[in-house]
């Protein structure tokens, strides 16, 4: 499925939006891209099923806000690709961004904003070649190695968390 335009939405309130549902081999990718918006009010899955391949694709001005976005059966594929991509926090998660593995989370050439909307979440690493910018006056905390080259920014009045094996750094 794609969502693409300026203007253009899709709003799930009803329940968690599912990439990759659960029947075994079954295969599902979200493309989010130019200027659209998915607002997940319960949260984001990527591979729910064991066996199922699950991607999700946020690109160009792309903007997915959610409560959770999270990878789901162990026994799924899952992959996030974000490239001139925002993801919006609808509420404080220490596991905002959660689940995923190494390489699992690819930032591409035109980025990756975190817009913390406020509140307090986190996410484990990130790949890729693209930079990272934390907006939105909350803190954004990363809870896991994260090997991108590109730059990271941290507008004002935000924070950035850098937890390692129970210690914490900060960088506002």
């Amino acid at each position: 499925m794609t969502v693409t335009g300026p203007g253009s939405q899709w709003i799930a309130s009803g329940g968690a939006i599912n990439v990759g549902q659960a029947t075994t081999g079954a295969t599902g990718t979200l493309n989010i891209e130019n200027g659209a918006t998915v607002i997940a009010n319960s949260g984001m899955t990527v591979g729910t099923g064991n066996g199922s391949n699950g991607t999700l694709n946020i690109n160009s001005g792309g903007v997915l806000e959610t409560t959770t976005l999270n990878r789901g059966n162990n026994g799924a594929t899952a992959q996030v690709n974000f490239d001139g991509a925002t993801v919006r926090a609808l509420g404080n998660q220490a596991a905002f961004i959660g689940g995923f593995s190494v390489g699992q989370l690819n930032i591409g050439a035109g980025g990756l904003t975190v817009d913390t909307n406020g509140f307090t979440v986190g996410s484990l690493g990130f790949s890729g070649v693209g930079g990272l910018t934390v907006t939105g006056g909350g803190s954004f905390a990363l809870d896991a190695a994260s090997a991108y080259t590109g730059q990271t920014v941290i507008d004002s009045g935000s924070t950035l968390a850098f937890i390692t094996h129970g210690s914490t750094s900060r960088a506002s």
